[in-house]
């Protein structure tokens, strides 16, 4: 049977063993079994945390601390954006209900096979902007985060010596981009075709909470769609060295009121236009 706590005490996240402070918090109102946590909902419970001591992070879980942090920083600009689009839609009474997500994206820029280990990750980089800029025309997208992320499978000479059979003979490389995007709705065989056209493959989704269900305990509880875009872009940057994310859009800090007001009426023009 699951306990009911008043009161819980647990290091900071992002924190681990080598880290030479992990510092404490308290977590109230808190269900608790084994080593899984599940806090009620914030508007039923006004405290929830209370920092007891800082911690001092290692530089391996500080990294990963800050990244957390500006992803967080992101993803609250990303929506705030969405929000500002659909409020200014909204005015216009024209598509406020297509913009009431955030979206999942991911890009494709190539999947071969190299007799080369290494991948041109400048190269992809150039390629899938060059890509974004084109569907984000298409598609009316006005801001996004991405990260790109390198995967590859290593093919083995059955036929060869023993001494050297262990020696890779060719790579599948697959290079890809994982984004959040501020982007409206759009019938899916319209993604679809603008996708395949300069991308080959497409893999685009609202963002909306979803109920999960704990298999050990059986209980429900909702993932906000605010945790699901941060833990998205947390879970690419965290899988390999050296990954980078790159901001674009709106959500870049040089944006103005003009380059805001005059892309939202240039969507709107847009889309009155095909209406006609």
């Amino acid at each position: 049977m699951d306990a009911i706590e008043e009161s819980l005490v647990r290091v900071y996240p992002n924190t681990c063993e080598e880290c030479p402070e992990r510092g404490e918090i308290e977590v109230f109102g808190s269900y608790f079994s084994g080593d899984m946590i599940y806090i009620y909902d914030h508007s039923q419970e006004e405290c929830r945390w209370k920092n007891i001591g800082w911690p001092v992070r290692c530089k391996p879980c500080n990294a990963k601390a800050q990244a957390k942090k500006r992803a967080n920083s992101t993803i609250h600009r990303l929506e705030e954006l969405r929000e500002m689009v659909q409020d200014w839609f909204s005015a216009h009474d024209c598509g406020e209900e297509r913009w009431c997500y955030l979206k999942f994206v991911t890009l494709t820029w190539k999947n071969e096979w190299s007799s080369s280990n290494e991948v041109d990750m400048k190269a992809a980089r150039k390629w899938l902007q060059k890509k974004r800029l084109k569907i984000c025309d298409k598609l009316d997208v006005v801001a996004g985060t991405d990260v790109i992320e390198k995967t590859q499978k290593a093919i083995y000479d059955p036929y060869s010596d023993s001494s050297s059979y262990q020696k890779p003979i060719a790579w599948l490389h697959n290079v890809h981009s994982h984004g959040v995007w501020v982007m409206p709705y759009h019938p899916i065989k319209e993604i679809g075709r603008v996708m395949k056209k300069y991308v080959g493959r497409d893999q685009t989704r609202a963002i909306m909470p979803k109920i999960v269900k704990d298999k050990k305990t059986g209980r429900e509880f909702t993932v906000s769609a605010f945790a699901q875009a941060r833990n998205y872009i947390m879970k690419y940057l965290s899988k390999q060295p050296n990954t980078r994310r790159s901001s674009w859009g709106f959500v870049r800090s040089g944006l103005t009121a003009d380059t805001f007001y005059g892309e939202c009426i240039r969507i709107n023009d847009k889309w009155l236009s095909l209406k006609k």
